[in-house]
Parts: C-alpha cells; structure tokens; sequence
C-alpha cells in the first residue's frame, strides 16, 4: 500500500512524505486543541464523520499532528471558503478545538481556540445564516456547550449555553421545522439529552431534557419514522442499549423502548445499509469489539443484525461509500490497538469482513470526506494519545 505522511507540528506547515508500504510519524508537541459527524451538517459527537462525496478503494495515510493534550472526535468542513476541506478536533486535556486549515499544497495550518472544560463531541452547521460553517463543542465538565461563530477567514468567536449533566455526544439538525439549526447533546452524567432550538441569529433556547438510557455518549439524528421529522438516536455505554426519540416536529421528542446491542455502545452513525430508503443504525460497541447494525423498518423501530467484528475497543464510527458500488460502508476508529476498520457494504444490510489500517496512537473520533479532490472519499482519524490526527487517502479499486 502507498502511504503519503503529513505531520503538522503546533502551527508550523510540514512537507508531505511517500513512501512504499511504510508509515513514519513525527510527533506533534503536548499541550491542546479538536471535533465531529453527520451528512449535509447534522453532526454526531465522539464518532462520526461528514460524509462530503463518495468513491474510494485502496487507502494510503497522512499523519497530522495537533497541538493540545488527548485529541478525542474530529469534524470535517470549509471553515475559511477556500474550497478545501478543513478539519476540527477538540483536545480534551486543554478545554480547546484544534481548527486544521488545509492549503493548496496539501499542508494544513493548526490555530487553536479555547472552549469550555473537557471538550468531547463535535459538530458543524452553520448556526447563524451567514454562510459561514459554524463550530459546536460539547463540554463534559462544565456541562455546557461551546458556538463558535466563524468569520468565514478561518477564525470563531466564542458563546456558551448550559446543558445537562457531562455532555459528551453533540449533533446538530432542524428539529422544529423553522430553517434553524438546533442542538442536541447526549450527557452522560444524568442520563438524558439536551435539546437547544436554533433562533437563526447564534443563540439558542434550552428546551426540557428527555430521558434516554444508562451513561450515554454518541448521538446522531435522522428521519427513522418517515414522517419528515428529524429524530434522535443515542447509545447508552452502561446498559448496552440504543435510545431512539421520535421528533413531533415542534422540537419536542418521544422515546421509544430501548433496543439492545452490543457491549459498550459509544459511537453510532446513521445511513441507508440495504437500499430500502428507509434509515439503519451502526455503533461501535467498545466492550466486545464490534458494530452492530440495526435495520430500520420505517416506522421507528429496528431489526438488529448479527454483530460484526473489528478491532480492540472500537470508539468512533462512519459512514461512507469507500470503493465506488454505491453502497453505504462502516469505518470505525480502534482505541486499543491503533487502528481503523473498513467494513465494505453489500447493499443488503450485510457487510464483507474488515480491513484493518494502522493510524496514530489512541484513534477516537472518526469522519470521512474528500480531502484531495479526487471524488474518493477520505478517512481522518482522531488520536487520542499522541495528540494527532490521521487522514487516510482513498485510492481507486486496484491502483
């Protein structure tokens, strides 16, 4: 496999290396910075990714490394309107987000901006109609989230909203129908999510919270019922369970029983797995390394699948079209064993068995996008332990 590396260190912009099957990694210096997933800006907190285009096949490398202390999810956007595909990841130990600005060269240029205590989800959208790609950072322990209102340069200006207890998951959508984007959180403190309507202008207005399961984490929202609503979907860590709400519409939600799937659920991703236009449910369940994947019906509840196997504590989970078939595929970040799982899609639900590919050290978040304009889609992969982020560049099938 050819790999291509690039390593940012704290700012300054760093040549790319390629090479024939090898993988070398300059370490970027301790210290702070980070981000999230969804499709068309609904973003999905601790593993997920924005699924810009589709393509893909064989896939090389590209280190980037980031300033700041525990680099946890990542988000993909333009932040600066230069037509290239940036990156955001929050760096847990620093209570900062790491903004990637990718260059014509290839290169990406790190600024680092504060957020609120023990930054965990991430997401984009922009929140205030002024066509400017917008950040959200979920902050565990402040128990609040983080805006950050771009300029459209490249540079954010900071609010704070106050949501439940150890908010850790963060999605974005329309969930009362009014062009607005809104907010929804998963807290993992008090068991339940925090829904802040969108008011167009930058703020937001905090509604009641609901109850989901037991220690949730990721969350991500789509339309499982098919009643044009946005709904919501979060894994519960502790009782092993996914909470599905279903959305009135009006920015209020009804939880539905819990439906059980692997050990430790924490990211969840949403897409169609088997053609049926109805919308399907993957997590990444980090107590006994797999996925499991959940078929939709249409009507709000779910067929669960066998599980599938991956790496060592999956944490972070994708979806994508990798190699050209035209069918969703699932790529999922391993924490224990440094690592990404590709599993490639059949179109019926079902999925090959994973390719494995090496990353940094402690991988977490996870999205997926077009990094180099070549229509194939590309992976980043958020590192937990040595401060980087990992992009791996699809290449076409047999190249």
């Amino acid at each position: 496999m050819r790999v291509a590396l690039l390593t940012l260190l704290c700012g300054a912009l760093v040549t790319a290396l390629t090479g024939e099957d090898a993988l070398e990694k300059w370490g970027g210096p301790r210290g702070g910075g980070k981000v999230s997933h969804g499709g068309n800006n609904i973003g999905n907190g601790d593993g997920g990714g924005i699924t810009i285009n589709t393509g893909g096949g064989d896939i090389g490398d590209i280190g980037v490394g980031v300033g700041g202390g525990g680099c946890d999810p990542a988000a993909l956007g333009d932040f600066n309107r230069d037509n290239y595909l940036d990156i955001v990841a929050t760096n847990i130990n620093d209570g900062t987000v790491s903004v990637l600005l990718k260059t014509g060269s290839g290169s990406f240029q790190q600024n680092i901006f504060s957020v609120g205590s023990e930054p965990r989800g991430v997401a984009v959208g922009n929140f205030n109609g002024d066509s400017y790609l917008d950040i959200v950072t979920a902050n565990q322990l402040s128990n609040t989230v983080s805006v950050l209102l771009g300029t459209g340069a490249g540079g954010f200006q900071q609010t704070t909203f106050t949501v439940g207890t150890g908010p850790f998951g963060v999605a974005v959508g329309d969930f009362n129908g009014d062009t607005y984007l809104d907010i929804v959180t998963a807290n993992s403190g008090d068991g339940t999510v925090s829904v802040l309507l969108g008011t167009g202008s930058g703020t937001f207005q905090l509604q009641p919270q609901f109850p989901v399961g037991f220690g949730p984490r990721g969350v991500a929202v789509g339309d499982f019922n098919g009643d044009t609503y946005l709904d919501i979907v979060v894994t519960n860590l502790n009782d092993n369970t996914v909470s599905v709400l279903l959305g009135n519409g009006l920015g209020s939600f009804q939880l539905q029983p819990q439906i059980p799937v692997g050990s430790g659920p924490f990211g969840v991703a949403v897409g169609d797995f088997n053609g049926d236009t109805y919308l399907d449910i993957v997590t990444a369940n980090s107590g006994d390394g797999t996925v499991s994947v959940l078929l939709g019906t249409g009507s709000g509840s779910f067929q669960l699948q066998p599980q599938l196997s991956v790496g060592v504590g999956p944490r972070g989970v994708a979806v994508g079209d990798f190699n050209g078939d035209t069918y969703l595929d699932i790529v999922v970040t391993n924490l224990n064993d440094n690592t990404v799982s590709v599993l490639l899609g059949t179109g019926l639900g079902s999925f090959k068995p994973q390719a494995i590919f090496s990353v940094g050290s402690g991988p977490r978040g996870v999205a997926v996008g077009d990094f180099n304009g070549d229509s194939h889609l590309d992976i980043v992969a958020a590192n937990l332990d040595d401060n980087t982020v990992s992009v791996l560049l699809g290449k076409p099938c047999g190249a």
